[in-house]
């Protein structure tokens, strides 16, 4: 999740509780895809192109299918692209067990095997997306022919990263943001227009609009809560899942750091210094360096010019790591 959500979403959030004002929530924009039975409740699935291996994309916490429209084009041009809404998300409905990585993956096999989207698959995971795209890769090894990491969750970064406590409580007053919006969100006091100016760049207009539509669905806000307290869960799941052999993985990595996603008096508001920012890039510099080990047929990519969501900031690089493990597979 991006920490620009932190200031230019969810801080602004608590001013507009104080007006009281209640209206209609917006209601869901039409579903671009199919609403697929997973065993009593619907996920969503955008599929588009033509082409095998087919190549599934998995979102970060807070991010949902929608987040990848400009990337899936992209890659459509050259095989067949799905990306998801996880339970709660988007157009998918909410699931009652925990968030953890196991039942994840089970949702998506589920969905997969639902939707006749036959494999095999080349994953490509964005951020927390990362950690899932390597625990279905471990559960489902058959189905998997390569796996792109795009700037992923690792499973030790709470314990790495707990050398720096100001990031850490950072990213804990993000999801309380988040979590003291869900009542905002169930009165119908968040308006879309509240959040759209956080839309991915990317995404044009009307879809910056969607985007803030669905952002503000009280399930969504609860699935991305949900998903961060079974946060522990799921890196302890996902760190049996760090030895994939010799399938190909290619982790690409930001290379602009939290400095590029928050304002100067944001940073300094919450004690991120340039000596604690310069500490938590290295840190993250090694978790990803790391993730090498996933597999004795990996290589990385640095993306110079990007920050957390490099898929925005330089999506040839994140195809061109596509690209290559669907031309190896075929």
């Amino acid at each position: 999740m991006d920490l620009r959500l932190l200031f230019r979403n969810v801080a602004p959030l608590a001013a507009l509780a104080t007006l009281a004002l209640a209206s209609a929530q917006p209601e869901l924009p039409p579903a671009p895809g199919q609403l697929v039975d997973v065993g009593g409740r619907n996920l969503h699935v955008y599929c588009v192109g033509d082409g095998s291996p087919t190549v599934v994309l998995e979102a970060g916490l807070g991010d949902g299918s929608i987040n990848f429209r400009a990337l899936q084009t992209r890659i459509a041009a050259f095989t067949r692209v799905c990306a998801y809404d996880r339970a709660g998300y988007g157009w998918s409905d909410e699931a009652e067990d925990a968030r953890d990585l196991e039942a994840i993956v089970a949702d998506l096999h589920a969905l997969l095997e639902g939707a006749g989207e036959e494999g095999p698959y080349v994953l490509a995971g964005h951020s927390l997306g990362g950690l899932i795209a390597l625990g279905y890769a471990k559960a489902r090894p058959g189905d998997v022919v390569g796996v792109v990491l795009i700037d992923s969750s690792h499973p030790h970064q709470m314990d790495r990263l707990a050398a720096v406590p100001e990031l850490v409580t950072a990213q804990e007053l993000e999801i309380e943001g988040l979590a003291a919006a869900i009542d905002m969100a169930e009165s119908g006091g968040l308006p879309p227009d509240a959040v759209r100016p956080n839309a991915p760049p990317v995404l044009a207009p009307a879809l910056q609009d969607e985007w803030a539509r669905l952002f503000v669905q009280p399930k969504q806000l609860r699935a991305a809560v949900a998903e961060f307290r079974a946060l522990d869960a799921t890196l302890a799941q996902a760190a049996a899942a760090l030895d994939l052999g010799d399938l190909p993985v290619t982790v690409v990595s930001r290379g602009v750091g939290v400095e590029g996603q928050l304002p100067a008096e944001a940073l300094e508001a919450l004690g991120l210094t340039p000596d604690v920012l310069r500490r938590a890039e290295e840190i993250w510099s090694g978790l990803q360096q790391d993730l090498l080990n996933v597999s004795t047929s990996s290589k990385r990519v640095v993306a110079e010019r990007s920050p957390h969501y490099v898929y925005y900031q330089q999506p040839a690089l994140v195809v061109a790591a596509v690209r290559e493990l669907v031309t190896r597979a075929r």
